[in-house]
């Protein structure tokens, strides 16, 4: 395999974790939404206690499981990093010029 295959294959990997995520916080607003409006239903009975633990509790988890896969797939990236700040800085110099410019 050449470079650029390899480049490829590692590209088409890197999008596919991005597509699993999306569609996993896709799936946990939904589910999340739909598990808490259990609690409007929860009868304040004797187990009412029992019920509302278990639905946060159950939406807790799954964060905590959204959590590390977003950690799986961003790894330490932090979202403004120095580098971004740097790059964003950039653009908005070359921005100004072209707008003086124009």
């Amino acid at each position: 395999m050449d470079s650029r295959t390899k480049r490829y294959i590692k590209a088409s990997e890197r999008v596919k974790a991005l597509r699993n995520f999306y569609l996993h916080l896709i799936i946990f607003t939904a589910g999340s939404l739909l598990i808490a409006s259990l609690l409007f239903q929860v009868d304040p009975g004797a187990y009412a206690v029992v019920w509302t633990w278990l639905i946060l509790s159950t939406i807790i988890s799954w964060f905590i499981g959204l959590c590390i896969h977003a950690w799986c797939v961003f790894g330490n990236r932090v979202l403004f990093s120095k580098k971004w700040e740097d790059r964003k800085i950039q653009e908005y110099l070359e921005n100004d010029i072209t707008e003086f410019k124009g």
